[in-house]
């Protein structure tokens, strides 16, 4: 997509915007001509945020990586730093990342948004996937988004561990982050507006998509106690919950009243673990497994479209994981993890989207040098999910008639 980001004429929006339903968080941005002064922030606002987070960044010379909060740039001075498309290099959804990015440049309401704070670290020898972004908004309040889960091996295998860690390494980073931000907000808020050339209330939103939502409530709980009370709200956008013993050992209690998690009517992510939040349900352009691409929630007069409670398929697939989980040990799922993410590994392949028919090959070469003790577990927990799921089903089809 080739746009003119010198012109910052709203009217232009209309030109730029993608053919695809206006119902979603890219119309939104294109509609929504209002400031933050004069529309408060809300939770469509969090998921466009939390999309933002997938962006990389630190591709660009020129956005701040620490956490001084020094010469933040704003969002429709990024394409001024050289190539902006390189930060859509790593990202899903490439054609709507850049159609994001090109209508919040002339948008009222989103161009004068600062960006700092960008980190990203990737360590597959401790199956660590992490990235977080922090923004400043025009009225002095501070968004803090949190990656969610890329298209990585190493990603996805953090992800799984969830059900069976205390703590994943990203949780650990997402905590060191969050008071590191707030620790740079404390700092900044010694100084006047004058010298920091941008205003600061102190006040903060924490936020993300997927592992990203369920990062920002790890953090939230975890952070230090003055950090807590600086933060208002904790945005959940159909993250996973939490392990039993996770939940316990960060307290993450504490935090429900401050968050507000969506999901969609087909949600798979949102419903695995555990989780003590209350959730809305969002409408979709698309379905099953496509719904928990942020790009699809349908956004109509400014909010969400909702619905009153999620789908049967949404339901079954969230029993059918908590009993198959629940009948697990650690030292299973843990071998199970283990084994199911060297089969997809197998060959060196490090990204899920270059896995094809070849792949096959070097996941049956894997298998075949595979201990024995641990081939048998990692089928016997397979075996016990089929069995679980198969039963569900059956039950839900008696439960109908």
């Amino acid at each position: 997509m080739s746009v003119n980001m010198s012109n910052s004429n709203a009217n232009r929006n209309e030109d730029i915007r993608p053919s695809m339903s206006p119902h979603g968080i890219i119309g939104y941005v294109a509609d929504e001509q209002r400031t933050f002064d004069e529309l408060p922030f809300s939770r469509v606002d969090s998921l466009a945020f939390s999309q933002l987070s997938y962006f990389n960044w630190g591709e660009l010379d020129g956005i701040p990586l620490g956490f001084a909060f020094d010469n933040p740039v704003k969002i429709k001075d990024v394409f001024k730093l050289g190539d902006y498309t390189r930060m859509f290099g790593i990202a899903r959804d490439f054609d709507d990342n850049s159609a994001l990015y090109a209508l919040m440049c002339v948008s009222r309401r989103w161009g004068d948004v600062r960006i700092l704070n960008h980190c990203s670290i990737f360590d597959d020898d401790v199956d660590k996937q992490f990235s977080a972004t922090t923004f400043l908004l025009p009225t002095g309040l501070v968004y803090v988004a949190f990656r969610g889960t890329d298209m990585t091996v190493t990603g996805w295998k953090e992800d799984f561990m969830l059900a069976f860690r205390k703590q994943i390494p990203s949780q650990t980073e997402s905590t060191l982050y969050l008071d590191n931000v707030i620790r740079g907000i404390r700092d900044k808020m010694r100084q006047s507006e004058l010298q920091r050339g941008y205003p600061l209330t102190g006040r903060m939103v924490v936020g993300g998509h997927s592992k990203g939502g369920n990062l920002a409530i790890y953090s939230a709980a975890t952070c230090a106690p003055h950090g807590f009370e600086m933060i208002d709200k904790i945005y959940d956008h159909d993250g996973p919950g939490f392990s039993r013993e996770a939940m316990k050992l960060a307290n993450i209690g504490k935090v429900v009243g401050k968050v507000d998690k969506t999901v969609p009517v087909d949600s798979i992510v949102g419903v695995v673990l555990p989780d003590p939040c209350d959730y809305l349900v969002t409408l979709s352009n698309a379905t099953g497994l496509d719904e928990h691409n942020p790009y699809h929630w349908r956004v109509v007069d400014g909010d969400f479209e909702y619905a009153d409670e999620v789908s049967g398929i949404s339901r079954l697939f969230g029993k059918t994981m908590d009993t198959w989980l629940s009948g697990l040990t650690k030292e299973q799922m843990a071998t199970f993890t283990d084994a199911f993410f060297g089969i997809l590994s197998a060959g060196k392949t490090t990204n899920l989207e270059d896995i094809d028919p070849s792949h096959i090959r070097d996941s049956a070469m894997y298998l075949r040098k595979m201990d024995p003790k641990m081939r048998k577990m990692f089928f016997d927990v397979f075996g016990k999910f089929f069995q679980t799921s198969a039963r569900n089903l059956l039950w839900e089809l008696l439960s109908a008639n």
